[in-house]
């Protein structure tokens, strides 16, 4: 799933929040749905 291509409202404000923090997205659907978000320490 592109997140920066999704209808959903929510899920585009997350990737466009990440990515003003220069963080990224990442979801795991094998058991569940999880969000991963990371950030760079600096």
């Amino acid at each position: 799933m592109d997140l920066s291509k999704t209808q959903s409202f929510g899920l585009n404000l997350i990737s466009l929040l990440a990515d003003q923090l220069k963080g990224s997205v990442a979801i795991d659907r094998s058991t569940g749905t999880k969000f991963i978000i990371k950030f760079k320490k600096e």
